[in-house]
C-alpha cells in the first residue's frame, strides 16, 4: 500500500511535487497545477523478483507528458559516487507494472491512479 510522504510535498520550479511511499516503491509526481501532471517517476526499491542477485540497483520509470515513458536504472558515477540514471534495468518493463499494480490497488489518492493507468496504457 502507497501512503503519501506528507514532508516529501514541495515546490520545484514552479512544479509541486509530491511523493508516495509503500515497501517496494516510491512514486514522486510534479504537477504544474491542481488538475494537471507533467511528470512522475516510480523507483521500485527492492525489486522481489530479483531478489538471488547479489547487487541489484535501483529501477526508476519516468513518464512526462511530452517525453513518455523511459525505463532506467540508478548507478553511481564520479568521485563522489552521485546516483545518475542510466537507460535499461534487469527487470522488465510488465514485471514493474504487474508489482506496482499490485501494490497501487489499495491506493486512493488519484496521483497514484493515473501514474498506473498511464503504465497499463503502454502495455
Amino acid at each position: 500500500m502507497l501512503d503519501e510522504i506528507r514532508a516529501g510535498a514541495r515546490k520545484e520550479g514552479g512544479l509541486a511535487r509530491r511523493w508516495y511511499s509503500g515497501p517496494d516503491f516510491d512514486l514522486f509526481v510534479w504537477r504544474e497545477s491542481a488538475s494537471e501532471i507533467v511528470q512522475f517517476q516510480l523507483a521500485w526499491k527492492r525489486p522481489a523478483m530479483l531478489h538471488d542477485q547479489d547487487h541489484i540497483p535501483e529501477e526508476v520509470i519516468t513518464w512526462s507528458r511530452e517525453g513518455g515513458l523511459l525505463k532506467s536504472q540508478v548507478t553511481e558515477s564520479g568521485r563522489y559516487r552521485a546516483p545518475i540514471l542510466e537507460s535499461g534495468g534487469a527487470a522488465s518493463m510488465q514485471d514493474l507494472i504487474a508489482a506496482f499494480a499490485q501494490e497501487a490497488e489499495q491506493a486512493s489518492y488519484p496521483d497514484v491512479r493515473f501514474a498506473l493507468r498511464k503504465l497499463q496504457e503502454q502495455q
